[in-house]
């Protein structure tokens, strides 16, 4: 009955809009897709995961775009300048519409911008924005962003901000995160929860036009059951690959295997709000009883690398490059965690989320049998993707330990450490140094001041640790021949980017 009150809705959003009344493809080529969970919402505003994004940019535009080769380049705007240094011009894209018929311009930012802001709204990405202080129409296609501060990362963080209607959403707010509207080149057909979402190729979007008619994405969790679903042409490309079914992949006829190091940081993210974890000796003892090398060796095959004591990979602006991992010493853990009045170790439990990430409910179950050696007792917790979600940041009811990996769209180090920042809605960790450390980089125009205090930020987090850093998440995905697609570091997937032999 859910199911078919879904289905009734978007037919419905469709006589509205115009849309095929079906299900089914209209027009081809048709790609068929498959991550390991389904989109949690189809408002933009309350998202940050990256599987929604894959979704959710196929119909939805930014300001601004981050190219395949790592540029920040215009897009609904079509270019920028800053006037002082806390006000930014942009010229907006002239003639562009959203899939329901109402005009992009000046007025859209800023409603856009502006029902971010509002705290009464509580989205999910409004801690991106807090610099922003009000946001100016010039004219219909010249809007000003005025900031308390200097914001260095004005341009990257808009590259993560879509645009929706403001009429279609004003007039009932939850709506869109049923049936999304956007500017973008696709459109929702239909979507039902936990089985597909399909969209399709509109019809006078601005553009570039794509070769892909129809998107289909299909999710699902068990990497077995994706696997399958690849061999036997049910879909054309799965995320999430196990090292040890490459071979296999590999093997099969018109299909094929795709690798690439991600810009995702996996990590043990402690509760360090209530004891024990709120003590920093039982944090390092915990980095210290994990043995990442083996971790990386045994489940990855050697497709990847341990973090090197820090969040942010190589990839970031920002990267602290005289970090080292924590080595594995089991010695030194029990140690630590003598110290802290636990000499027999404690009972403890660890949550994992269940599908997301590559081997994560494996990875759990690994860490959780090392930290066993040193006396830390884990009851274990495999959570479907959006019971996981509201659990850490709605409910704000983050487990002991729990096993989560952070990205960010801007490869910027500043943006992804705002995770940690007190305020956070993933936050569980309380550090006044780091705080100021990162405010004040990402207050500091000079590019060099502020690589010098994310520096400094990262060793803070190193040597009073919010979590266990764990290794950097590898990209496999596994491809049907026909398809042309090349795979990115920030795990992006646009069908704008494809096309098919």
């Amino acid at each position: 009955m859910r199911r078919g009150r879904v289905a009734i809705l978007v037919l419905l959003l469709g006589v509205c809009l115009g849309l095929p009344l079906s299900g089914e493809p209209a027009q081809e080529p048709v790609v068929r897709i498959s991550q390991g969970n389904d989109l949690a919402t189809g408002d933009p505003h309350q998202t940050v995961t990256v599987t929604d994004y894959n979704v959710l940019w196929h119909i939805y535009d930014a300001l601004v775009r981050r190219d395949p080769a790592g540029e920040f380049a215009p897009w609904l705007a079509t270019g920028w300048k800053t006037l002082n240094d806390t006000t930014w011009e942009f010229r907006l894209r002239p003639g562009v519409t959203f899939a329901n018929g109402e005009p992009f311009d000046a007025s859209a930012v800023k409603y856009n911008l502006e029902r971010i802001l509002d705290p009464k709204a509580n989205l999910r990405v409004a801690t991106w924005l807090k610099p922003i202080s009000r946001v100016e129409v010039v004219n219909p296609s010249t809007v000003r962003i005025h900031t308390k501060e200097p914001f260095p990362t004005l341009i990257p963080q808009l590259a993560t901000i879509f645009m929706v209607p403001p009429k279609y959403t004003a007039e009932d707010p939850g709506r869109l995160a049923r049936q999304p509207v956007g500017t973008g080149p696709y459109r929702l057909v239909e979507w039902i929860k936990d089985d597909h979402v399909t969209l399709e190729r509109r019809a006078g979007a601005w553009g570039k036009t794509p070769e892909i008619g129809t998107v289909i994405f299909r999710p699902i969790p068990e990497d077995g059951t994706r696997i399958a679903a690849l061999l036997t042409g049910e879909v054309d490309l799965i995320t999430n690959v196990p090292p040890t079914d490459t071979k296999r992949i590999a093997a099969a006829s018109g299909k094929r295997v795709a690798v690439v190091p991600s810009n995702r940081g996996m990590l043990v993210l402690f509760n360090a709000e209530k004891p024990p974890f709120s003590d920093r000796r039982v944090r390092q003892a915990v980095n210290y009883a994990i043995d990442k090398d083996a971790l990386v060796k045994s489940l990855f095959e050697g497709k990847t690398t341990p973090l090197d004591g820090q969040l942010v990979t190589p990839d970031y602006v920002g990267y602290n490059p005289t970090l080292k991992p924590y080595p594995y010493d089991p010695a030194k853990a029990r140690q630590l965690l003598a110290e802290a009045g636990y000499p027999n170790g404690f009972q403890t439990s660890l949550d994992s989320p269940s599908g997301r990430y590559l081997l994560d409910k494996e990875v759990a179950q690994a860490i959780a049998g090392q930290l066993g050696q040193v006396g830390i007792r884990s009851e274990f917790h495999a959570l479907e993707w959006g019971v996981y979600m509201a659990k850490l940041t709605k409910a704000h009811q983050l487990a002991p330990m729990a096993l989560i990996g952070w990205a960010w769209p801007t490869f910027d180090a500043g943006g992804l450490l705002s995770l940690i920042k007190e305020g956070s809605p993933y936050s569980y960790f309380k550090s006044p140094e780091f705080n100021r450390l990162l405010n004040a980089a990402n207050a500091t125009m000079e590019v060099q001041k502020r690589r010098d205090l994310l520096h400094q930020a990262a060793r803070v987090l190193h040597d009073d640790p919010p979590g266990a850093f764990l290794y950097r998440e590898p990209n496999i995905y596994g491809l049907a021949e026909r398809l042309v697609w090349k795979p990115t570091t920030d795990q992006t997937i646009w069908a704008m980017d494809m096309r098919v032999r």
